[in-house]
């Protein structure tokens, strides 16, 4: 069982409310047992899913294009970055980030 973070930024367009609902149902069907859901965009949560496998289920809920996912996991130095983010920092203050 891994330990994930995750945060995401939607685009404010027509299909903000239905992306943002899709990534809840998503994290409800990958996350077990605690969950931490405090903030509106950030998450803590348990899987035995593998970083990749979970930045995968979470694709079909964004627009790429306009919408960006971060997850990392808590023990290890690893995450994955799904769509495009607005600031190129991320990379340098996460080095060891990479495309999902």
């Amino acid at each position: 069982m891994h330990t994930y973070w995750m945060t995401y930024r939607l685009a404010d367009d027509g299909q903000f409310v239905a992306r943002n609902k899709q990534i809840n149902i998503i994290l409800n069907s990958v996350s077990e047992g605690i969950r931490w859901a405090e903030a509106h965009t950030f998450f803590i949560f348990k899987s035995k899913l593998g970083i990749n496998e979970v930045a995968a289920q979470f694709r079909p809920a964004l627009d790429e294009r306009k919408d960006m996912l971060l997850i990392g996991m808590t023990e290890f130095k690893e995450a994955r970055v799904l769509g495009v983010p607005e600031q190129t920092a991320l990379y340098a203050l996460v080095p060891h980030a990479q495309d999902a």
